[in-house]
């Protein structure tokens, strides 16, 4: 069963390599593979689960559906490209299988990619949005996905999963992503205390914010300070 799936495989690479040859028949074919037609036909059906014609029709399509959405080619040369000499019976055969006729395909397609497009520069515009405002609202202790989604005109729970989708982090992370670097850079510019730094960056509790900036800069944060400004002495 092994050797017949390894001949069938091979034999389908054929067909995915030749299938713009409108000439290639069953027989062609099966005496690539060094079989009768009779057993050919036999052994790709029960392999494969479908008949010879079955598959190269549907490597023709997918190769003219191809072609439908990245071009600009007439129904008439996709069809010849694609193996299919008859323009009319391509057209019957891409409708049999995609439901519509290729012209109209065509157009739907283009209708989805525009709508898609304009979908995507939406939900990126309302992203920047929100990192916009997070950077100008960090400060703020209280700062929520639910005030900025409010404030975007959206649900919490879309916002949450469209910032994840578009930036690969969550919102949460992204928050506090904003709040280490901009404490990072007061114990760098200032002489603030610990406790003033955390309540300027949004953090209640200083004790959490000491140990939210260990965790994300593996240092606490006098020692971040003390290490920084000694590296600025050396150079």
């Amino acid at each position: 069963m092994q050797k017949s799936q390894k001949v069938i495989e091979c034999v389908k690479e054929y067909i995915r390599e030749n299938y713009q040859n409108a000439g290639l028949s069953e027989e062609i074919v099966s005496k690539a593979a060094g079989m009768s037609p009779i057993s050919f036909s036999i052994l790709f059906k029960k392999v494969t689960g479908q008949t010879y014609i079955s598959y190269l029709r549907k490597v023709r399509m997918e190769a003219a559906e191809k072609m439908l959405c990245q071009t600009e080619e007439k129904t008439y040369v996709i069809a010849k490209q694609v193996g299919i000499d008859d323009p009319n019976y391509f057209s019957y055969l891409f409708k049999k299988q995609y439901g519509v006729a290729p012209s109209l395909y065509r157009e739907k397609q283009k209708k989805e990619l525009y709508c898609n497009k304009k979908w995507e520069l939406e939900n990126e515009l309302l992203v920047k949005q929100a990192e916009k405002y997070i950077k100008m609202h960090y400060k703020e202790s209280r700062l929520s996905a639910e005030e900025i989604s409010k404030e975007l005109g959206i649900s919490r729970i879309y916002f949450s999963g469209l910032f994840k989708k578009v930036t690969g982090q969550t919102y949460v992370s992204y928050v506090k992503k904003i709040r280490m670097e901009a404490a990072a850079e007061l114990f760098l510019q200032t002489k603030k205390k610990v406790c003033d730094i955390a309540e300027e960056t949004g953090f209640e509790d200083c004790n959490y914010f000491s140990f939210a900036f260990k965790k994300y800069y593996k240092v606490s944060p006098i020692q971040y300070r003390e290490k920084k400004r000694g590296q600025r002495m050396i150079s």
